[in-house]
């Protein structure tokens, strides 16, 4: 085992309370204020769920904060992927290469826009595309590249940037789970020809639902916006659901809840193997094809979402720093183990930090100990579209990717999580 970087004071200790005094902080929190809450409702109540003047505000701001021409909103990221893609294939150009380590509904938003999936195997490490095999993959019918910064981390970009320019196809970001996170002073999402940003639920920035899409093209941005002229105002029971999710979530992971009731419940589940209760924190457990959009997807982002968002743009730095000093604490204390693969690069320039992802062989077993001695956290229920069914038709062997999602355990490091139970969580991680 390497040496630990962590400091005397820093040093993980095993916590030798009683297993009843031990329930940890819950492995994912969102903060959505009272204030947030009684104004969506009125929103619901009275109908005003339309496109208004603060989605407008939210595009010039985004647009001048991360400096490009053009920003639109949209409903949801996935959304915005799906108007990115078509907005750039042709009868000639189809392909679209991108990671298969990703939710199914990305590949199904490729599919539905008319895009043909290419996957490229992931880094290991990082689990972001690798470049050399996106290189490999370019031919005449590439119409672009979609690459994710998966758990806020940057993907190779500047490299792949690069090398897409060189072949003259599009570079698509999905940085759905890196919004604000800067690399060498510039933005993900801007580095490439189009970004997609999302304030989903469990995102940095939650407005229920919601997204960006920035564009350096005003052809491209002007089709994006004539797609959606069509869609929708969100409905009042997608909304009230969705407020409702929210609720329920942040009541279960209300610490003193998730202490006293919620932790036991769901160590219950992981240790007796009960698949009812490990469903309720389980997500993409049932991939579905779709090569069409989704009628209930043709909506447009509400101006009380917009709202939202711009309210919480000034806390952006301050919550990604908490989430990096966290992280750094596990990359200290995990860097060189042989038997845990981490992202190689210290948490700092372009890394966000939504959470700290490790790789284990035995995965269930890991998990099964961390519940045991009282730590709660998540595996990453990504699959390896490449070898999902579904998606026979564009089946590529991903090895890298393969493990991934077998291996991946997400470690808490939301703003409000704490060092001290990150470093308890390394001292059970030391142990394995």
């Amino acid at each position: 085992m390497a040496t630990s970087n962590l400091s005397q004071s820093q040093t993980p200790k095993a916590d030798k309370r009683p297993l009843l005094f031990r329930a940890p902080k819950s492995r994912f929190r969102i903060y959505s204020t009272p204030g947030q809450y009684f104004a969506l409702a009125k929103s619901i109540i009275t109908g005003k769920l339309k496109p208004g003047p603060a989605n407008q505000k939210l595009e010039q701001d985004l647009a001048k904060q991360f400096d490009v021409p053009y920003a639109v909103c949209v409903n949801q990221g996935r959304v915005g992927i799906y108007l990115a893609i078509k907005a750039i294939v042709t009868r000639e150009r189809t392909r679209i290469i991108m990671s298969p380590y990703t939710i199914y509904d990305v590949v199904n938003m490729v599919i539905a826009a008319g895009g043909e999936p290419v996957f490229a195997d992931i880094d290991q490490a990082s689990c972001n595309l690798d470049t050399d095999e996106v290189s490999k993959l370019i031919d005449d019918k590439t119409a672009g590249v979609l690459v994710t910064h998966l758990h806020g981390l940057a993907a190779d970009i500047e490299p792949l940037s690069a090398l897409c320019k060189e072949r003259n196809v599009m570079l698509i970001e999905d940085s759905a789970q890196a919004f604000g996170v800067r690399k060498g002073g510039k933005y993900l999402g801007t580095f490439g020809d189009i970004g997609i940003y999302s304030f989903g639920l469990f995102k940095t920035v939650n407005s229920f639902f919601g997204g960006i899409v920035t564009c350096q093209n005003k052809e491209v941005a002007d089709k994006i916006k004539d797609m959606q002229a069509d869609f929708s105002p969100p409905t009042r029971m997608r909304m009230l659901k969705r407020m409702i999710q929210g609720l329920v979530f942040e009541i279960a992971s209300f610490p003193l809840v998730f202490k006293s009731f919620t932790f036991w419940v769901f160590r219950y589940g992981v240790l007796s193997g009960n698949e009812h209760i490990q469903k309720v924190t389980k997500s993409e457990m049932n991939p579905v094809f779709r090569d069409a959009l989704p009628e209930g997807y043709k909506q447009k982002m509400s101006n009380i979402q917009a709202q939202m968002v711009l309210d919480q743009l000034g806390n952006i730095e301050a919550e990604q720093q908490a989430r990096i000093d966290t992280a750094r604490l596990y990359y200290e204390a995990l860097e060189g183990r042989n038997s845990i693969i981490s992202p190689r690069t210290p948490p700092e320039d372009g890394n966000g930090c939504l959470a700290y992802p490790i790789q284990v062989e035995n995965r269930q077993a890991a998990l099964e100990t961390l519940m045991r001695e009282g730590r709660d956290c998540a595996p990453q229920h990504l699959h390896n579209c490449a070898d999902l069914d579904i998606y026979k038709k564009w089946y590529r062997d991903c090895p890298k990717a393969r493990a991934a999602s077998n291996n991946v355990i997400l470690l808490p490091t939301y703003p409000r999580y704490g060092k001290k139970e990150a470093l308890r969580n390394i001292a059970v991680l030391n142990k394995l």
